[in-house]
């Protein structure tokens, strides 16, 4: 699992090994042979030669390497998407890995490969709990950086910016002290939560700068693992810079074609990408969209299953289909106000109270606006900024400003705030009082 261009070379190393320890009978020495076979190159569709390190490690007797089974039978079954057995797999490692004194040590593998399951689940309070307990373990300082993405990146979307980068600068500096045997897990995963982190503050150029090592390393052992994720979000950022970012969508086209995908997850992954990709080039593809939520449902992941169902809105209300965009909407409000992802959250409450507006074509705006000067002039009301408007009704800053224009000659007002006073005066965007 380290970061190398010698595949081959390690495979056949291993090979030679395999064949040493079985001409001895050291079933210590061949299980050992077998774990790096199976993690120079993992399929997660072929769950055939993890049972034969499995039954290897058990006829061997030996903790160490039974404990080492137990960190890549549930690597593998989160690569999957088989969050579920993840994380009951590495959460009895990690109970016998307390019984045999090494909680510390190997221990810690393991609680990174309960909580990153759970994180998938949704179940993100467990999964700060058993990453908690394990940072309390005083674990090797190279061994953390997972613990602290993964904890990152659930501050991020719970709206916690500040913890989110404290975790980032913590990564960071352990990526300095061991880059020369980096993981591409954890390279790869520091870079993606600065990505996100970059995006979440309306820097999309920073985000896209940030993934430039992830274009550049390529033929990694579980490179599409954990390329993927990475990707989307810079597929995110390029929609957020328009034509501006057509070359960088392109390299991040050509990473992705690249790769070679295996198992449900990554599929996941790899629809939601070619819908991001059709999003920034102007292409709303709700049936994209749809097909990405139903296979996030499909492995019962909660959170990515409500992004992409607010990007398939997005699309439903672009076409007009207001009915259907609220349907989805609803579906993911219930999921982020469970699982507290406030971000996320409030975006869909944004694109929720845009199905209740006009519809395009409809002449029932008022003062003589369009439906979508409307929509701008509610946004407007609320106080918010042009770059704020572009970022809810996905336009342009520059188109979100001639709206603002136009809406100010036909107010016949001289400021956004007479505008704004106008709007709150004919209580044109209160909530209709329900019940009595």
């Amino acid at each position: 699992m380290r970061i190398t261009t010698s595949m081959d070379e390690a495979r056949e190393a291993a090979l030679e090994s395999l064949s040493i320890a079985r001409a001895l009978g050291d079933p210590v020495a061949e299980t050992e042979a077998l774990i790096t076979l199976f993690c120079a190159h993992t399929d997660y569709e072929d769950e055939d030669r993890l049972t034969e390190v499995g039954q290897t490690a058990e006829r061997s007797g030996n903790h160490r390497v039974l404990l080492r089974y137990y960190v890549i039978r549930s690597h593998f079954l989160e690569g999957a998407g088989r969050h579920e057995e993840a994380a009951a797999v590495a959460g009895h490692g990690a109970e016998l890995a307390r019984q045999w004194g090494v909680a510390r040590t190997q221990g810690t593998f393991l609680s990174i490969n309960e909580a990153e399951p759970l994180v998938s689940l949704g179940r993100w309070d467990e999964a700060l709990a058993v990453m908690n307990h394990a940072m309390e373990q005083d674990p090797a300082i190279t061994t953390r950086t997972s613990l602290l993405v993964l904890s990152g990146w659930v501050a991020l979307v719970r709206g916690d910016t500040a913890t989110a980068r404290a975790r980032l600068a913590r990564s960071r500096e352990i990526m300095k002290l061991k880059l020369k045997w980096m993981k591409t897990q954890d390279y790869f995963s520091t870079l993606w939560l600065e990505a996100n982190i970059a995006f979440a503050e309306g820097r999309p150029e920073a985000a896209l700068a940030a993934l430039e090592p992830v274009l550049e390393h390529t033929g990694m052992p579980d490179d599409a693992r954990y390329a993927w994720p990475a990707l989307i979000v810079g597929a995110a950022a390029c929609g957020e810079l328009g034509g501006a970012a057509e070359d960088h969508l392109r390299r991040l086209e050509e990473r992705a074609a690249a790769l070679m995908t295996s198992g449900p997850l990554q599929h996941a992954h790899c629809l939601t990408f070619a819908a991001e990709l059709s999003r920034a080039r102007g292409i709303l593809d709700r049936a994209a969209w749809e097909e990405a939520a139903a296979a996030w449902e499909a492995l019962a992941n909660p959170y990515h299953r409500a992004g992409a169902l607010s990007r398939a809105a997005e699309a439903a209300l672009a076409a007009g289909d207001h009915e259907a965009a609220a349907a989805a909407l609803r579906t993911a409000a219930e999921i982020t106000e469970a699982l507290g992802a406030r971000p996320l959250a409030d975006r869909v409450a944004d694109l929720l109270r845009r199905t209740r507006m006009p519809r395009r074509g409809d002449a029932s705006a008022p003062l003589g606006l369009t439906p979508r000067e409307f929509e701008v002039l509610r946004l407007v009301a609320e106080g918010r900024s042009n770059r704020d408007i572009a970022e809810a009704l996905f336009i342009s800053v520059k188109t979100a400003s001639v709206h603002v224009s136009n809406i100010l000659g036909k107010l016949e007002v001289a400021s956004r705030g007479e505008a704004a006073a106008t709007a709150h005066r004919l209580a044109l965007f209160a909530t209709p009082k329900v019940g009595a």
